[in-house]
């Protein structure tokens, strides 16, 4: 028997995953070349420099999700802007936490974190392919 809740939450589910997917086509192919790109770099910072939960950007150079995409990315215009709202709506979709409250979970790890830029990454991907495969 399914619950009430237990609906309405696989009915969330797929409202943000339109979201996602929404929001993505919005994106012509040079931005979504770039956002996929940007998310890879932003793991790629994580891995290198640390993770952190509580701040934005540590002296040492860890840093949370956000304060990741920001340092790796502050010289492409939009797409920081842009990478953080692909990873909120996933993380969102995930947890029902924005990006933030997902990165300060307790428990939550640094391989989670890099993992949710990497499968961001993948989706971008794989609606470039999508859209672009025919050119």
């Amino acid at each position: 028997m399914v619950h009430e809740y237990e609906m309405i939450d696989e009915m969330t589910k797929a409202a943000w995953k339109s979201a996602v997917d929404s929001y993505l086509n919005t994106l012509p192919k040079v931005r979504l070349e770039q956002v996929a790109d940007g998310l890879d770099a932003t793991a790629r910072y994580l891995q290198a420099h640390g993770w952190t939960q509580g701040a934005y950007l540590k002296e040492d150079g860890s840093a949370c999700a956000v304060g990741a995409i920001y340092k790796t990315l502050n010289t492409f215009y939009l797409v920081p802007y842009q990478c953080q709202s692909i990873v909120s709506l996933m993380t969102f979709d995930m947890d029902r936490l924005p990006i933030i409250g997902w990165n300060d979970r307790p428990g939550r790890t640094k391989e989670e974190v890099i993992s949710l830029f990497h499968q961001a990454a993948t989706k971008v991907r794989e609606v470039l392919k999508e859209r672009y495969s025919q050119e």
